[in-house]
């Protein structure tokens, strides 16, 4: 009578493990997700660090060189109206911090847009694992009721 019983039940066994390997596939599908946006995260970091150390080297080598102008023209007797060279020099000087602002907002504009493309990316790979999850809780609620249902 044992027997027979187990060969009665072997069919939803079956049905059970291969709801098992779906939903190991799925978790598994999940982490892999999961791995891809944080790898994307970490990348978007190291870009994002990359482009700063460029900004920064880039202000602080503009500065050392108006500081040693600054220092040359203080240390030089200078007439007490600037020369037209100095004016031209003052333009394109005040013409460099100009274009060197619009670069820095050009750049956190694209630091904005990239953040919010991953918060984007985040809240779907989200939406997909609670999708997941409620399908696999649904299929296992199903499969708990079609056990109990059957003799």
């Amino acid at each position: 009578m044992n027997a027979l019983i187990f060969i009665c039940c072997y069919p939803e066994q079956i049905q059970l493990s291969e709801r098992e390997e779906v939903a190991e596939k799925y978790q598994s599908m999940l982490q892999d997700a999961r791995r891809e946006l944080q790898r994307e995260a970490a990348t978007h970091r190291q870009e994002m660090a990359a482009l700063r150390s460029k900004l920064h080297s880039q202000d602080d080598r503009n500065l050392a060189k108006l500081k040693t102008e600054a220092l040359e023209a203080a240390s030089s007797p200078s007439p007490s109206l600037p020369s037209d060279q100095q004016l031209e020099r003052l333009l394109v000087l005040e013409e460099l911090t100009a274009s060197q602002g619009e670069e820095l907002k050009k750049l956190h504009r694209q630091m904005e847009t990239e953040e919010e493309e991953s918060r984007g990316k985040m809240q779907e790979y989200e939406c997909i694992v609670k999708n997941l999850q409620d399908e696999l809780r649904e299929k296992g609620r199903l499969h708990r009721k079609q056990m109990e249902g059957s003799p």
